[in-house]
């Protein structure tokens, strides 16, 4: 920022090592979720915060306003009122440019807003090709990045009220990703058809899927995520895991399973044959035929495939994904396979904490081995109540979104370690497209605007 930054207040009382007060100058005019600074010249340390409010208080209630201020314009003197901000402490530089995660202010001590240089240094958490998401608010010369490569290791979870503006946000991720890095494929499970009018990149490929497009090979979940999803029984699992290890290559309908158990020697005749009901049952809602049959043809490097679910119903779509994740991760461990970034919405769908859908296990798996093979995975969500808090709390990086319920405040506070009162009532007063942003990419939660780059090209059929 060229020249002197302006003061525009003093620090107040009271302060604490997490937030102060500022008493701001008649004429100022800042914003809720601008970044300013304060610097401690006898101690050498900048400290650096983030405005959380703004009000009027009566002078007799302010605390530590000296004659000074009076002098010096701060104070409406016909009605005897100050205007003051709060200010949550994002972190401070000492001489040695070494972060420090938090420093008491001084009263007294002149507040100015922040330069770009120390709000990025203070902030963000440099690893590698870092890629733009936004900006802050109130200081929209600072872009806000992420790593690119901690979005491919990692989980991150996308949370607010509908409207928010969580499919854009998770839109702009994908596409500055895929923008950076060529040699990755990006895997968007679109439950509205919202995708296909909001991302894209020029010059690249983007794919539109139907998901009755998609020919299941169902034999590559197993026998447990099959035995959770159909509800089996013990006996009944053991026999279908035993005739799904008889069949042979090229075997991958449910047709082809149902055969290998009926000629099962030994098993039990009547498990065999509820087994066999419940694997019929499948058919309802699969279609084994679809054109495409490998997940190779959906994963491909320098592509986003939207796959669009909008046509299959929840066990379907359940079923679906828990297959594209279950075939990527093998071959991710295979090397056979590019690095992978999912986009799932909904994602209570498919982790919910009170039912055990095929998707499940899948999903948790994702997660946990993400981080050596290279495969990210964005969850998007309304409520963070409706997400298994097991998978949650795995998450490495959220953006919050508006949320104005007590109770999902509440569960999102529980869920999430990073999310404190003070950002909550930040969370509360957010606007669409607006977002607080978290976890391993910063070292303290800021609240941002979200924007893109380019307009996407109409996408094609694969």
């Amino acid at each position: 920022m060229p020249g002197e930054p302006t003061i525009i207040g003093y620090v107040g009382l009271p302060i604490t090592n997490v937030k102060f007060t500022i008493y701001l100058t008649r004429d100022c005019y800042v914003m809720l979720g601008e970044i300013v600074q304060v610097e401690d010249e006898s101690m050498g340390v900048t400290i650096l915060g983030q405005i959380t409010d703004v009000k009027l208080m009566p002078l007799h209630e302010a605390r530590h306003v000296s004659v000074d201020f009076l002098l010096r314009g701060f104070v409406d003197v016909d009605r005897l009122l100050i205007t003051i901000a709060n200010a949550r402490v994002l972190g401070a530089l000492d001489r040695a440019g070494k972060i420090i995660s938090a420093w008491v202010a001084k009263p007294g001590l002149p507040v100015k807003r922040a330069e770009a240089g120390y709000v990025r240094r203070v902030l963000f958490v440099p690893d590698g090709l870092m890629i733009r998401i936004g900006s802050l608010i109130g200081n929209e010369d600072v872009d806000v990045t992420i790593s690119a490569n901690k979005l491919l290791r990692s989980c991150t979870i996308i949370l607010g009220e509908t409207g928010a503006g969580k499919t854009f946000t998770a839109a702009v991720i994908a596409t500055e990703l895929l923008r950076c890095k060529r040699d990755i494929a990006v895997i968007i499970f679109d439950e509205y058809g919202e995708y296909k009018d909001i991302i894209g990149i020029n010059r690249e490929e983007v794919i539109y899927i139907r998901g009755e497009e998609i020919g299941l090979d169902i034999s590559e979940l197993g026998a447990h995520a099959l035995s959770r999803m159909l509800n089996l029984t013990e006996v009944q699992t053991r026999i279908l895991d035993e005739a799904l290890s008889t069949l042979p290559p090229g075997a991958r309908s449910i047709h082809d399973i149902i055969n290998a158990v009926k000629e099962l020697r030994g098993a039990h005749p009547v498990a065999k044959s509820s087994l066999c009901r419940r694997l019929y049952s499948l058919l309802e809602y699969l279609t084994p035929e679809g054109r495409i049959k490998y997940v190779t043809e959906i994963v491909k490097p320098g592509r986003i495939s939207i796959i669009d679910l909008r046509g299959l119903n929840t066990e379907a779509k359940q079923l679906l994904v828990a297959w594209v994740l279950n075939s990527a991760l093998k071959l991710r461990m295979q090397n056979k396979l590019s690095p992978i970034l999912f986009v799932l919405e909904r994602a209570g769908l498919y982790a919910s904490p009170e039912e055990d859908a095929v998707s499940k296990p899948v999903l948790q798996e994702a997660v946990s081995k993400g981080r050596m093979l290279q495969v990210g995975l964005i969850m998007i969500e309304r409520r963070p109540a409706d997400v298994d808090s097991k998978i949650m709390s795995l998450c490495d990086i959220a953006l919050i979104h508006k949320i104005g319920n007590p109770y999902d405040q509440r569960m999102l506070a529980k869920g999430l370690s990073p999310i404190t009162y003070e950002v909550l009532k930040e969370i509360s007063l957010l606007g669409p497209g607006e977002a607080v942003l978290c976890g391993c990419v910063v070292r303290s939660p800021i609240v941002i605007k979200i924007t893109r780059g380019l307009m996407m090209r109409t996408p094609r059929k694969a």
